[in-house]
């Protein structure tokens, strides 16, 4: 495991969750996941030792979140591997995170600039179904 690159998520729990104070919702355990999207989970069991080494001197995109609904959600890795563009995103996945809004609000040109480009995906979807089909790649 050491020669592999991963996306820390942080310690999360194997078990269901906690219901009463007699469930521990099971072992902490590190997610990690691969440029491939796949995720590893190593436990941590007391005395485990953990170690980080830098790939590079490059701020890389973690990504983005899809919610399609209250309770689902889907990480997604940057196809590109890109550097960060601001915060910890690329330019790319910070248009397609879905949770953008809510937790960083854009600067008013780049919302402008979002908003424009959402407005343009409703009409060219408008378009086609008024001709009686969507769009090639929908």
């Amino acid at each position: 495991m050491t020669d592999t690159r991963y996306l820390v998520h942080g310690v999360f729990w194997d078990g269901p969750p906690a219901v009463s104070a007699a469930s521990d919702g099971g072992r902490p355990v590190l997610r990690l996941q691969h440029r491939s999207g796949a995720f590893t989970e190593m436990t941590l069991d007391a005395g485990t030792r953990l170690g980080f080494r830098v790939a590079d001197g490059a701020k890389h995109c973690l990504g983005h979140t899809r919610v399609f609904s209250a309770t689902e959600r889907r990480h997604v890795t940057c196809p590109a591997s890109a550097d960060a563009f601001r915060g910890s995103q690329c330019g790319a996945c910070q248009l397609a995170d879905d949770t953008a809004a809510l937790m960083d609000p854009l600067p008013g040109d780049e919302l402008e600039l979002l908003n424009r480009s959402r407005a343009e995906d409703v009409r060219t979807l408008l378009a086609g179904t008024a001709v009686g089909g969507l769009p090639s790649g929908c």
